[in-house]
């Protein structure tokens, strides 16, 4: 009607095109289809008030009664559907596909809508994407959203940057931002948490508030409500967790019953399936920790690793069935296949390698080291088994040595036990430096002034035996290392050198008997010849006495 140098534009129905005035290439069928359009190019408008509004928007399509109805100098949009982008006044590069699709987007752009009621109420968010019916229903301001199957995203008003994919995801979303749902119902109840991903039917489901969960597969992290930090991946892996954070669980039913427990790591088939509240366990493989609900800072790695375990906390298991039996038990370590498996321990006990065990239950402070060696008591190490002939600390043992300590000063000079049972001190001239010549009459004296008594052991039962005392000894001395300690090497390098000085003593004290011996000889000698003129003097007195009577 009021056209004056437009040209290429095609006007089809009542009042369509009615104002224009310099537009162009624009196609307008239907009742007052770009009715106000003034000085918009390149428009198409299909349906009764299509782009009724439209004065200076240019390339615009609708199509559909009353779509992009209210339009003005929106630019580059796109609407197919009764009502599609109805309110959008400058909304640009908009694209809406069914009816009431982006019906009150007004300023908007780049959104893409294709469903019925698909971002129906928004009305500024930018950049969101939604498809299938009732998409982003409920969306006004939020932005960079993308819905995909009917009800996705569809409460969501202001939350930004969600992707949903599936029946509805994310369908009571309103302002959580930065969550990602795949799968039907993912997501589904939440509101306002955030940073969440969810892939696979019913994963996160029931999540409100909780926020920074990723949760892969059938039904994972179904019950989470407010917990944080959470992944699950597999089938219902921490399926009924609800305000439990920073748990971690891959595969099917790992951490299954779990609900408020904390920093968890399952990984495996059911591994920590029965956890309730129990908090940083790690459990990897098939059954790892199968049983445990609020046992706390255990470690299970292997089948059926800490399969009994209910309460036991502060254990560490690696190997198939490691601490397979135990139930309450704490601070054990077991390592290697069936390492501490068959009873209940107790406490503090260490088992590394296969088979390795105690006799009973309730067991603590046992040490067992070696294929299949196996403690009898409390508070015993063992270490090796049977067939074990040599042991060596920082050094392979020589031919004939049952037991060896190092090779030199810094780690033990080689000393070793034969393998008849006889202790052996490194004591070579190359080990040795430093040389003191010794006063041996002094160490005699020291020897006959050390007290030597008989004493027992205090707390060993019926252990006695005879020797000094240490403080004694190294004052007396001053040898050794540390005065509550006597070695070996001293007791009989000081013995050594005082049986040497009585070695001397016995042999000066041989030559003053021998010199006595020699002058007693002699003196005998001159008894016997005092005697002799003795005797003679008595025989010549007799013969004078004779005479004289």
């Amino acid at each position: 009607y009021s056209n004056t140098t437009g040209y290429n534009n095609t006007a089809g129905g009542f009042s369509a095109l009615y104002s224009n005035t310099t537009g162009n290439s624009n196609t307008a069928n239907g009742n007052a289809a770009l009715r106000f359009n003034t000085i918009g190019y390149s428009n198409t408008a299909n349906g009764s008030n299509a782009l009724y509004s439209n004065t200076t928007g240019s390339s615009n399509t609708a199509n559909g009664s009353n779509a992009l109805y209210l339009n003005t100098t929106g630019n580059n949009n796109t609407a197919s559907g009764l009502d599609a982008l109805y309110s959008n006044t400058t909304g640009t590069s908009n694209t809406a596909g069914g009816a009431n699709a982006l019906q009150s987007n007004t300023i908007g752009s780049f959104n893409t809508a294709n469903g019925q009621g698909a971002l129906q109420s928004n009305t500024t968010g930018y950049s969101n994407t939604a498809n299938g019916s009732d998409a982003l229903n409920s969306n006004t301001t939020g932005g960079s959203n993308t819905a995909t199957g009917a009800g996705a995203l569809q409460s969501n008003t202001t939350g930004s940057v969600n992707s949903a994919n599936g029946y509805y995801a994310l369908h009571y979303n309103t302002t959580g931002s930065y969550n990602t749902a795949g799968g039907s119902s993912a997501l589904q109840s939440n509101t306002t948490g955030n940073s969440n991903s969810a892939n696979g039917w019913g994963a996160l489901a029931s999540n409100t508030t909780g926020s920074y969960n990723t949760a892969n597969g059938h039904a994972a992290l179904y019950v989470n409500t407010t917990g944080n930090n959470n992944t699950a991946n597999g089938y219902r892996a921490l399926l009924y967790n609800s305000t439990g954070v920073n748990n971690t669980a891959t595969g099917s039913g790992a951490l299954y019953v779990n609900t408020t427990g904390d920093d968890n790591t399952a990984n495996g088939t059911w591994a920590l399936i029965s956890n309730t509240t129990g908090a940083y366990n790690t459990a990897s493989g098939l059954q790892a920790l199968y049983s445990n609900t609020t046992g706390t800072e255990n470690t299970a790695d292997g089948m059926n690793a800490m399969f009994y375990n209910t309460t036991g906390s502060y254990n560490t298991s690696i190997g198939k069935s490691a601490l397979h039996s135990t139930t309450g038990s704490q601070y054990n370590t077991a390592l290697g296949y069936r390492a501490g498996s068959s009873y209940d321990n107790g406490y503090n006990n260490v088992f590394l390698g296969a088979n390795t065990d105690v006799t009973g239950a309730d067991f603590y402070n046992c040490i067992a080291i070696g294929q299949g060696v196996v403690c009898t008591d409390v508070n015993m190490a063992i270490i090796g088994n049977s067939a074990t002939t040599k042991w060596g600390l920082g050094v392979v043992p020589a031919s004939g040595n049952a037991f060896q300590v190092g090779t030199n000063s810094g780690n033990g000079n080689g000393a070793h036990l034969t393998a008849g049972g006889t202790w052996v001190n490194g004591s070579s001239i190359d080990f040795k430096d430093d040389f003191t010549a010794l006063d041996k009459k002094e160490i005699l004296s020291k020897i006959s002034s050390l007290n030597i008594s008989r004493w027992h052991y205090k707390g060993t039962g019926n252990e006695y035996h005879i020797g000094p005392i240490a403080e004694e000894f190294y004052q007396l001395f001053n040898v050794g290392t540390d005065k509550k300690y006597i070695s070996t090497v001293d007791p009989a390098g000081i013995a050594l050198a005082g049986i040497q000085q009585l070695v001397k003593e016995n042999e000066e004290s041989k030559k003053t008997v021998k010199q006595l011996q020699k002058n007693l000889e002699m003196q005998q000698v001159i008894n016997e010849k005092q005697q002799k003129q003795i005797d003679e003097l008595v025989k010549e007195l007799q013969i004078i006495k004779e005479k004289i009577k």
